[in-house]
């Protein structure tokens, strides 16, 4: 994901520095988030996609979710944008 991520930024002139660009723990956060709801998720069928969307986007679609993980502080640190760093404030559920 991430190099797919990064050659993306990179066809539109997107460079990665330490304030900006691709970012790891926000990516993986997401990944994780989308992961763990399409693997809990249960009583729907196969082909609702769209459906399961939607209940995504309810649950999960705030603009400021990963702030109720991390601190801004952390959350925007170039270490967290070059590397994985587990959240401080609250486990990804």
């Amino acid at each position: 994901m991430r190099e797919r991520i990064q050659r993306l930024n990179a066809a539109h002139g997107v460079r990665t520095t330490p304030a900006s660009g691709y970012h790891e723990t926000i990516t993986r956060f997401y990944m994780r988030v989308i992961c763990d709801y399409v693997a809990n998720e249960e009583g729907m069928p196969d082909g609702d996609w769209a459906l399961r969307v939607d209940r995504l986007l309810v649950r999960y679609g705030a603009r400021d979710l990963p702030l109720r993980h991390y601190t801004k502080e952390r959350l925007m640190s170039a270490e967290a944008r070059l590397r994985w760093a587990e959240p401080h404030l609250r486990r990804i559920d």
